[in-house]
C-alpha cells in the first residue's frame, strides 16, 4: 500500500489552490512555473540531440549560467545560505 503519492499529492494542492482563486482546473490550465518550463524545454533540446557529449556541454552552460543568474537576483538567500551552510559545517566539525 502506498501511502504517499507526488501525483496524488500535486492533484490535490491543485484542487485546493483552485478552490481559493475560485477558478475551475478547467478553465485554469495546469499551474506550471517558469523555472519548470525552463528546465522542460532544455530537457527537450537534450533529448531531440539524442544526449550527445556535445548536447551536454551545452545542458550544463546553459544550467550554470541560469545558476549565476539567479543567484545575482537573490543575493540575500545567497548569503544566507552562505552562512547556514557554515553554521552546519562548524557543528558537524565539533560533533565528529
Amino acid at each position: 500500500m502506498k501511502l504517499y503519492s507526488p501525483r496524488a499529492a500535486s492533484a490535490t494542492f491543485s484542487r485546493w489552490r483552485a478552490g481559493l482563486t475560485g477558478d475551475s482546473m478547467a478553465e485554469r490550465g495546469p499551474v506550471v512555473a517558469e523555472a519548470e518550463l525552463w528546465a522542460r524545454e532544455l530537457l527537450e533540446e537534450l533529448r531531440a540531440s539524442y544526449f550527445s557529449p556535445r548536447a551536454w556541454i551545452r545542458f550544463l552552460r546553459a544550467s550554470f549560467v541560469r545558476a549565476n543568474v539567479r543567484r545575482r537576483e537573490r543575493v540575500r538567500a545567497f548569503r544566507e545560505l552562505l552562512a547556514l551552510s557554515a553554521a552546519g559545517f562548524a557543528v558537524w566539525a565539533l560533533v565528529g
